[in-house]
């Protein structure tokens, strides 16, 4: 994928479990470090932050869901592009305390 920043992006989980489309990422990159803020359906509030190299991108994360447990990972990451131009995020593999239990892709949306 040519090098174009996520910084200003908004995504939101692709299809996936029920609820989980409410979630909304929004991103900010410079000079490969990026970091977002995540809420919405289950999520009160998470966080993320990591380093992007091309379409690589490795992160750790936090949230805080709704029943107030505190989830903890790591994944690593491919950025994609749609035809239409916009990016996808692909989790190639994640390493938390919900097992398998993650969305993985994230599809950008237009900001609100």
């Amino acid at each position: 994928m040519r090098r174009q920043s996520l910084d200003g992006r908004t995504f939101r989980p692709a299809g996936g479990r029920a609820g989980s489309g409410a979630v909304r990422f929004e991103f900010r990159e410079d000079d490969g470090l990026v970091w977002a803020t995540y809420r919405g359906g289950p999520v009160v509030v998470g966080v993320l932050a990591g380093v992007r190299d091309g379409a690589d991108l490795r992160i750790r994360y936090l949230q805080i869901r709704s029943d107030g447990r505190r989830e903890e990972g790591y994944s690593l990451n491919r950025l994609e592009r749609h035809d239409d131009g916009r990016v996808r995020i692909r989790e190639e593999a994640a390493f938390d305390s919900r097992g398998s239990d993650t969305s993985p892709v994230l599809d950008e949306v237009e900001s609100a």
